[in-house]
């Protein structure tokens, strides 16, 4: 019983996760039409958005976390994101 409740839990949790990620993007739209609506500048607004290959990591791949912060680092790095910093 306790793995079958293990699992349900992470099940869950994965797809409370994977909603989160998709609530990011949607709110990034909003704030896009928001941003246009209201006549604010656009470049008030940055979203700093590492690539893909951050975002293609499991949920439960920890044991990538150097991988995942060099990744982050070197989005971070690039001429164009750090002239927006």
């Amino acid at each position: 019983m306790l793995q079958g409740s293990f699992l349900g839990k992470f099940i869950d949790a994965k797809q409370k996760h994977e909603a989160k990620m998709q609530r990011c993007e949607d709110i990034h739209q909003e704030l896009l039409e928001e941003i246009e609506r209201t006549g604010v500048r656009k470049e008030n607004y940055i979203r700093l958005n590492v690539e893909r290959e951050v975002g293609d990591f499991g949920i439960n791949e920890w044991h990538r976390m150097a991988e995942i912060s060099t990744n982050t680092r070197k989005y971070l790095s690039k001429h164009d994101v750090h002239a927006m910093n």
